[in-house]
């Protein structure tokens, strides 16, 4: 079979997206003869199918398949901003389900790792800020859906399109987010808002105060790269919860209840000097000061607790902090990764286990290895 001359294909797709954007400009595709701008669909399909075809193809690698992505995701917003109105049997996972402003399409990809490519394509927004407040919403969704099976991490990238005084030609200009670790526990508009938002529009503002003569033309489209995290080093390995227990290196209380989570903090703050897995070596520490001064706060809480309420309990106990950690069994290895990480450690420090089917939190007295 030959094979694909990816730099001739992707000259091709620029001049393709070269000439959407001078449809886009001037509105021409509103007046032009609908042959030919069924013709250039035809083109941009046709050579998008090219693409997706090579994006995951392994003999490729990893640089041009990145390339490859990037190209395609302008297509992709190409066709969904002059085909919005007449063209919706082009059609993708997403489309269609976003309001008026902004589209949600879905890229295969084959990366290692990789879950899912997502293109949010601006329609009609013409602030960033616009953009990104509702792209927000199709961000919090699309990474919601798979939060609850995997602990990620995402990246952002951002395509606007802005020409110089006296050019004709637009150039396309990408911003790029640092990697965010996302666990059971984060919230993701807050998320959003740190690691995307604030990041993305200093960044466009530092460019245009740095490169001065650039005018925002478009704003055309984030793109999420959305992975499964693999903190794990050699270090990280631990043996079967049999040997962890053996090595006491775990206090598990073996409470009757829902309430794990309160047991495994009391049993942390208090160590009992025996039978510490007996509920009554900390059923009258509820409200007794694990400082001298505070009681531990539980107010608030809805037990058996989610990992995503952790951060809210931290908040409520000014002196302590939190990490959880979850065991996954990898290529019949077990291996601890993070299920909820604490943004700075205090006074008082723990380290749970989250035990599951049973969500069972279980005290550290050895601190877990971190990264």
């Amino acid at each position: 079979m030959k094979m694909v001359d990816l730099e001739e294909e992707l000259q091709r797709a620029e001049a393709i997206c070269r000439r959407g954007r001078q449809l886009l400009a001037v509105g021409e595709y509103r007046h032009r003869c609908p042959e030919d701008v069924d013709r250039w669909f035809s083109e941009l399909v046709n050579s998008l199918e090219i693409l997706a075809k090579e994006v995951n193809n392994p003999v490729r690698s990893t640089v041009m398949r990145q390339r490859l992505l990037a190209r395609m995701s302008v297509m992709v917003t190409l066709r969904s901003r002059i085909g919005d109105a007449t063209r919706s049997e082009i059609v993708g996972r997403g489309l269609g389900r976003e309001p008026g402003r902004v589209r949600y399409h879905e890229v295969e990809t084959a990366f290692e790792r990789r879950l899912r490519t997502g293109v949010i394509s601006n329609l009609r927004h013409l602030e960033l800020t616009d953009f990104l407040n509702e792209a927000q919403t199709v961000f919090v969704r699309e990474v919601r859906a798979l939060q609850t099976e995997n602990t990620l991490r995402v990246y952002v990238l951002l395509k606007s399109d802005y020409v110089k005084a006296g050019d004709v030609d637009a150039d396309t200009k990408t911003f790029n987010t640092k990697s965010a670790d996302i666990f059971a526990s984060t919230d993701l508009r807050e998320l959003f808002n740190e690691h995307v938002r604030v990041p993305l529009l200093r960044d466009v503002e530092e460019f245009q105060d740095r490169d001065s003569g650039w005018t925002l033309l478009n704003v055309l489209n984030l793109t999420l790269h959305i992975n499964k995290y693999n903190p794990i080093r050699a270090s990280s390995y631990v043996p079967l919860p049999a040997k962890i227990l053996s090595r006491k290196r775990c206090i598990n209380v073996k409470n009757q209840d829902q309430e794990c989570f309160k047991w495994a903090v009391l049993s942390a703050l208090f160590p009992a000097d025996t039978n510490p897995q007996r509920v009554a070596k900390y059923e009258d520490k509820v409200n007794e000061p694990f400082d001298g001064v505070n009681v531990v706060n539980f107010d608030g809480l809805e037990f058996p607790v989610h990992p995503r309420q952790i951060s809210k309990f931290e908040k409520k106990n000014a002196t302590l902090s939190v990490n959880v950690y979850m065991l996954e069994l990898v290529e019949k290895e077990l291996r601890v990764v993070p299920c909820h990480l604490t943004k700075a450690k205090k006074e008082h420090h723990l380290n749970l286990l989250l035990i599951q089917p049973e969500d069972t939190y279980i005290d550290i007295k050895k601190p877990i290895p971190e990264d």
